[in-house]
């Protein structure tokens, strides 16, 4: 994988060509007070790294029609906090998390492939904690009023 550089977002508003000379050895993390960094890439990079996504996706999901390989996956936990998730929901982690490579290969973008991880770690962290999940399988007091329906566009 090719180097990051660091460079402050002032830093490419005042002399963006020494910034992006920096590309020449990988991508830039522009980092701004206040706000999320940014990740500053040449295009060839990013659309290579989306079709190699695309790719791994596919490949994933073509070894995963093998039940030996599907089985054989869902005993063990390479991450962890699988762990703590019943048998059937990493099952369904897995399923869930091959079919989400795939779309976001398709996509050219990683985002939903970390949103899922980030709820399934949250699901894990549930079952390991079995007063977290007393508490949040209670019943909540009221009825919940009215919830307006939302404006989807």
């Amino acid at each position: 994988m090719d180097a990051l550089a660091e460079a402050t977002f002032t830093d490419f508003l005042r002399n963006p060509n020494a910034v992006t000379e920096l590309l020449a050895g990988g991508d830039v993390i522009l980092h701004r007070r206040g706000a999320d960094d940014l990740r500053l890439t040449v295009a060839s990079r990013a659309t290579s790294m989306e079709a190699s996504l695309e790719t791994i996706g596919r490949l994933i999901t073509a070894v995963l029609q093998d039940g030996v390989v599907r089985e054989r996956i869902s005993r063990q936990a390479p991450l962890p906090w699988l762990s703590f998730l019943p048998q059937a929901a990493r099952e369904r982690f897995y399923v869930e998390l091959f079919e989400c490579i795939d779309g976001a290969g398709s996509l050219g973008t990683l985002a939903p492939i970390a949103r899922l991880l980030d709820e399934w770690h949250a699901t894990a962290q549930v079952y390991a904690d079995p007063d977290l999940a007393a508490r949040l399988s209670r019943p909540l007091p009221g009825d919940g009023g009215l919830v307006k329906r939302p404006d989807v566009r």
